[in-house]
């Protein structure tokens, strides 16, 4: 079975023998709620006229815990197994089953291409097994709370990559993979097939009829967005979020969606529910005690989570409701795109606002912290590791507040001056209204130069928790030299660990989260003024640090 197949009925192709114990029916996705991590949360409703059994010919595989029947009447669900007569060729189905006992000529692929012929065999051993079962794994997808990397499988364990063909001479056992093209005077197109079903038994259904409404989390949806970004002269700018949904889940029809922004805490996203028939309780326990490691927002993948930019804190551990469209307390934000149609397979890309904002030009310098959590130096390996954690560069940036009414996410952004492209960046998540800083380019016609050095002096020995450190005095110097023929506005962010002492400048000190349970506080210096074309400046700083040793 897929990730998710339609539930878009047709009952009659169900042998005869069910169908009389059994009442026709449809059901309809109403909505769908895309987060950016492939999961999505999907409400289906079905119109029920009078109490029976309704059988619905395909099944979600939905995530556990997530899977939810509500209605005004009672309904009792059960997934099990039934045959089908499918009455279309179907790439689910088997070479050998389309074919079977068919006189066919087969074309292999190649330079030198030959042909075969005979007839082609079928494996009634083979036959006897369910043509839907099969191993799926559901980390194909990347989740922000988890460090899944493995592949997923999708392996249908009754269609084999072979067929059996009989020629004069001999059974040929033939990859189907070297097969170009078949020839065949007909073929078997109605082929019994087993699988799963979802059954609902309703009761005490009023004569108006009664309405069922099916939600899950499943995979298999999602959204990725995209900002453009163009400098219109030297104060306005023109912003436009662009989101592209790919849809491997089911054909969509007038179906409402809406895209997920937030940083959602799904504990059991990579757990199949057990009511799956394609999962067992030696899998589901599997899954449930899997050790799933938590994700720093910072390191995890960018463009499926909300990054907040200067916070470096692992993300709170908060609940989702999964009911509302609009969530107050919570940081989830629904944003309505209206009906869309869309077949299985698509990909559909469109503009869900523009607007315009004024800017500011600035070069924005962040100096990184060189210490550890220990007050020690960070070493050259380390920063190897994580250039872009300890890469110390002023950047040529833009400065604005976010003109939307809803959140801009955590995306690409690409920065354009009147047509020109310019570069491209990561935008993290922004409030509306609020203050966000894009990097264009290197400032290379600025010089910058940071340095530190221990003020000389007796160092203090201290024991904490049973740990030696010793308290050392550091004295730190920025540079800057302007070689622009014009004046820039500078945005310099110098990150420390231990307790600040004095600072020339009358910089803004800011306390970091990420220092929460260090030794050292976590501290920023935040210095912004204006450098005049062939100007110079330097500023110096200290502050006491613990070191352990």
């Amino acid at each position: 079975m897929k990730k998710l197949i339609s539930i878009m009925f047709i009952v009659g192709l169900i042998q005869p023998g069910y169908a009389g114990e059994t009442i026709k029916i449809e059901s309809k996705i109403k909505s769908i709620g895309l987060f950016k991590n492939g999961l999505a949360v999907v409400k289906r409703t079905i119109s029920i006229p009078k109490a029976g059994k309704y059988l619905l010919k395909d099944v979600p595989e939905p995530v556990h815990g997530t899977f939810w029947i509500e209605s005004e009447i009672k309904v009792k669900t059960k997934i099990t197994k039934k045959e089908f007569y499918v009455n279309e060729v179907k790439s689910l189905i088997s070479l050998e089953e389309t074919f079977a006992d068919r006189n066919v000529t087969i074309h292999l692929k190649g330079e030198n291409p030959t042909t075969l012929k005979g007839k082609v065999l079928k494996d009634k051993t083979h036959l006897k097994k369910n043509q839907w079962e099969r191993t799926y794994r559901q980390d194909e997808y990347y989740y922000p709370q988890t460090q899944i990397n493995n592949r997923s499988q999708n392996i249908y364990k009754s269609n084999p990559p072979y067929i059996r063909l009989k020629t004069k001479s001999s059974i040929i056992y033939l990859d189907s993979s070297l097969i170009a093209f078949i020839e065949s005077d007909s073929i078997n197109d109605k082929v019994k097939i087993t699988r799963p079903v979802l059954i609902l038994d309703v009761e005490n259904v009023p004569k108006k009829g009664a309405t069922v409404n099916i939600s899950y989390l499943t995979k298999g949806i999602s959204w990725a967005p995209s900002y453009k970004i163009d400098l219109e002269g030297e104060k306005n700018l023109k912003i436009e979020q662009k989101a592209v949904i790919k849809n491997e889940l089911v054909d969509l029809k007038e179906t409402d969606i809406k895209l997920i922004s937030g940083f959602p805490n799904i504990k059991f996203a990579h757990v199949t529910s057990p009511f799956s028939l394609q999962t067992n309780w030696n899998n589901f326990f599997q899954q449930l005690n899997r050790r799933l490691q938590p994700m720093h927002a910072s390191t995890s993948n960018v463009m499926t989570q909300q990054a907040v930019r200067y916070s470096e804190s692992p993300q709170a551990d908060a609940g989702l409701d999964l009911s509302r469209n609009e969530v107050e307390g919570v940081d989830i934000h629904y944003e309505g795109i209206g009906n869309i149609n869309m077949n299985e397979g698509d990909s559909l890309a469109l503009s869900v606002d523009r607007k315009k904002a004024g800017y500011e030009r600035i070069v924005e310098w962040i100096i990184p912290d060189t210490r550890d959590q220990w007050g020690r130096y960070i070493e050259d390996y380390q920063r190897r590791q994580n250039p872009g954690k300890y890469q110390d560069a002023a950047w040529d940036s833009i400065r604005f507040k976010n003109p939307f009414k809803f959140p801009m996410t955590t995306a690409a952004a690409a920065i354009y001056n009147e047509g020109k492209f310019l570069g491209q960046t990561l935008s993290f998540w922004v409030n509306p209204n609020s203050e966000t800083v894009l990097h264009i380019t290197k400032a290379l016609s600025l010089t910058t130069r940071n340095t530190e050095k221990e003020i000389k002096g007796e160092r203090e020995k201290l024991y904490i928790a049973g740990r030696r450190f010793q308290k050392t005095k550091v004295e730190g110097q920025i540079y800057t030299k302007n070689h622009r023929g014009k004046t820039v506005k500078l945005l310099v962010r110098r990150k420390f660990s231990g307790e600040l002492i004095s600072a020339e400048g009358n910089p803004r000190c800011e306390l970091l989260e990420i220092g929460v349970y260090s030794v050292n506080e976590r501290n920023q210096l935040a210095w912004e003024f204006e450098l005049g074309p062939g100007k110079e400046k330097t500023l110096k700083y200290t502050y006491s640090v613990l070191a352990y040793y």
